[in-house]
């Protein structure tokens, strides 16, 4: 193996990548996640983010049980811009025990700068055995306005379920800019980041989903020295990975470097390329340390550049271990702090809409869509509509049951209510998982409204039916 490695690196993400993908307006992603205080049982998860207005948004999270057992959990969720740190609100979530019970309880503690950000909250959920749920569909406003672009990461923590108590609420249900984290001591947490789409030297472009981490080292102030073991398998051979790992030097402060790394090529197959194996150590950097311009978070969340865009339709898998590899004060060396599991794949085509259908009926606008995807999934349906001159609403276009069939992705969903009178313009767009977007021509719907009748009219017509009747019937009496 032809390995050139400047610096140490780890990565903690799952990763899509592809090459030239068109912009959506939507943010799609899904995984898994291990439920702390079940035992290891795991449960799967759809977030969902798109932009609604200059600093509006809606988010919906999507929890699944694949358990012949009930799991219970907490969530708390947030959603974050791509843009310049502003200051939040700090908040610390603590867990208290009593015996074999348990409650959640948040204080405020003080302020830092993070990135703009909109929080839900810390809920308690129950999902039953081998079922689902929606979790969360709420609208979204932020501080500042932003562009698609910037409408950033997904973030969400699951905790061991415990009764969340009022004042997790008071701080942090629907609030602008507040930052979670976890008290001294608690233990049971996990981190989930799903969505956001990475711009990289090459011109590739990334989809970035975090695999499980753990929530102690976002908070802890002290530098976590870890070890990373793992391989990348499918990458063709003579491809170079690149990767940006952080760096604490002498004087403590954090900066960036680059990591590069060859594949070799296979025996048989020189494009197959061998599996590329790393093992590199590297320092987490703590809390206390100041964080440089461009680098959005000390978990290390590293994007890897090829030089060359994947050819289409080429997927490729990166699994790994993070260990501890030193001295801090919750892990001992080599116990494992983090799981990695990503994906690569190379998808520069849009999904394709088989057949929709948009109907005005008792108000509503229904609308049914069938998509599919070459290489990918189409994962994600909305519609572009005004009322005659008014002004356009983007509305997503809910999953149909069954979402899936033989590779055909359903959408189905109703909107309104609408008055009628004013044609209804409008466009279909799909996106899938990775980011593409087809969006169909403008069509229009014309939505006539039914004439309204006075209670004198109508008055009126029954007297009018009624004389009619009378004089039909004394003519056939005077016939007879």
């Amino acid at each position: 193996m032809k390995d050139r490695v400047h610096l140490p690196v780890v990565l903690l993400s799952m990763l899509f990548v592809l090459s030239a993908a068109a912009r959506a307006d939507v943010v799609k992603k899904s995984g898994t996640g291990v439920v702390p205080g079940t035992g290891g049982k795991e449960i799967s998860f759809r977030a969902s983010a798109m932009k609604t207005g200059p600093a509006a948004a809606h988010f919906w999270l999507d929890l699944k049980n694949e358990n012949n057992q009930p799991v219970s959990l907490v969530a708390c969720v947030m959603l974050d811009l791509d843009k310049s740190p502003v200051p939040h609100q700090k908040v610390v979530i603590n867990k208290s025990t009593s015996g074999s019970s348990c409650t959640w309880s948040c204080s405020a503690s003080g302020s830092a700068s993070f990135n703009p950000s909109f929080y839900f909250g810390c809920k308690a959920h129950t999902l039953a055995a081998n079922s689902g749920a929606n979790v969360i569909d709420k609208a979204v406003t932020f501080s500042q306005t932003y562009q698609m672009s910037e409408l950033g990461l997904v973030y969400w923590d699951l905790l061991q379920h415990c009764p969340v108590d009022a004042s997790c609420d008071a701080l942090l249900d629907q609030k602008q800019d507040v930052f979670l984290s976890p008290g001294a001591g608690t233990a049971g947490s996990f981190n989930v980041w799903v969505g956001g789409f990475f711009k990289l030297e090459s011109g590739t472009k990334t989809s970035l989903n975090w695999a499980p981490g753990n929530w102690q080292t976002m908070s802890a102030e002290v530098d976590f020295p870890v070890l990373l073991r793992g391989v990348i398998e499918g990458l063709p051979g003579g491809t170079l990975v690149s990767l940006r790992v952080p760096t604490v030097d002498a004087a403590g402060r954090v900066a960036q470097a680059a990591a590069e790394f060859e594949v070799e090529p296979g025996e048989e197959d020189p494009r197959s390329g061998r599996p590329l194996e790393i093992s590199l150590p590297y320092v987490l950097p703590g809390m206390a340390r100041e964080l440089p311009q461009g680098m959005r978070s000390r978990m290390s969340v590293l994007v890897p550049d090829l030089a060359e865009p994947l050819e289409a339709g080429r997927v490729a898998r990166f699994t790994a271990e993070v260990f501890a590899n030193g001295d801090n004060p919750i892990y001992a060396v080599g116990e494992r702090m983090y799981s990695i599991q990503a994906v690569m794949v190379a998808d520069p085509d849009p999904p394709e809409i088989a057949a929709s259908e948009v109907q005005f009926r008792d108000r509503m606008l229904e609308v049914a869509i069938q998509a599919t995807d070459d290489i990918t999934m189409a994962v994600g349906a909305s519609i572009v509509y005004r009322q005659g001159d008014g002004e356009e609403v983007v509305a997503p276009v809910d999953f149909d049951v069954p979402a899936e069939e033989g590779g055909v992705m359903f959408f189905r969903d109703q909107l309104g209510p609408l008055p009628p009178g004013e044609p209804i313009y409008y466009r279909l767009r799909v996106f899938d998982d990775v980011g593409n977007m087809v969006e169909s021509e403008q069509q229009v719907i014309e939505t006539r409204r039914r004439p309204s009748v006075s209670w004198r009219e109508m008055l009126l017509i029954i007297v009018l039916l009624l004389l009619l009747l009378l004089i039909l019937s004394r003519r056939r009496r005077a016939r007879a």
